[in-house]
């Protein structure tokens, strides 16, 4: 996530000369992809909160995705206003990323949850200082960004292989537990003598058919 933040500003005197506008007028970039993170750490709060089903996990994944398309599409604007576009989706992505990454940690560690909450701020340091030394120290501006686009891609491609087997871990217990109730029901249907309250109907023993066998 610091890669793909701190790349922006440190490729900006690049990106002028290769749109063919002055640097100060790139400043714009960075005010619009501050609204897109403001805009995303409000919407996806609320969309949270509204759909608790949703998993934080996979919208972290998603998040991560789509702020490295951008970051691969970035150094490809033809334009300025298409410039702008990419960076306030990237802002909206890596806003989310922040946020739930946050919240995440917080319920998953509750109060022991500082030393990991250091640990995912550091790391973005420490990206934020590798994109700047790769696009020094690279052949070209697209080197640099596509690098990261690819790096910020792992996040998504590790959640849908979690998401993936809670899935199928999930799938395992519930033909488990059918199994078992399905076993449960038929032990109960062998021996109708057992209580109506063992059987589970409300109706009592006498309605296991007309054999009369729950009959005193």
């Amino acid at each position: 996530m610091g890669g793909l933040q701190g790349l922006l500003g440190a490729a900006i005197p690049v990106l002028a000369k290769h749109l063919s506008l002055r640097g100060t007028t790139l400043g714009w970039v960075f005010t619009v992809r501050a609204g897109g993170y403001i805009a995303g750490s409000f919407l996806i709060s609320r969309l949270h909160k509204d759909n608790e089903k949703l998993s934080k996990i996979m919208s972290i994944g998603c998040a991560g995705l789509i702020a490295s398309l951008m970051n691969f599409a970035i150094p490809r604007s033809n334009s300025l206003l298409m410039l702008l576009a990419l960076c306030f989706i990237q802002g909206f992505g890596l806003s989310t990323m922040s946020t739930l990454g946050n919240i995440v940690l917080i319920e998953l560690w509750g109060y022991n949850a500082g030393p990991w909450l250091q640990a995912l701020h550091f790391s973005f340091g420490i990206g934020a200082i590798l994109s700047s030394l790769l696009l020094g120290v690279s052949s070209g501006l697209l080197t640099a960004f596509d690098a990261f686009a690819c790096l910020g891609t792992l996040p998504f491609l590790a959640v849908i292989i979690v998401e993936g087997f809670l899935s199928c871990e999930r799938g395992l217990d519930n033909c488990k537990g059918n199994k078992e109730m399905d076993e449960e029901g038929f032990m109960t249907r062998q021996y109708p003598s057992n209580s109506a309250k063992d059987i589970g109907y409300e109706e009592g023993i006498e309605d296991w058919g007309p054999t009369g066998a729950g009959e005193t």
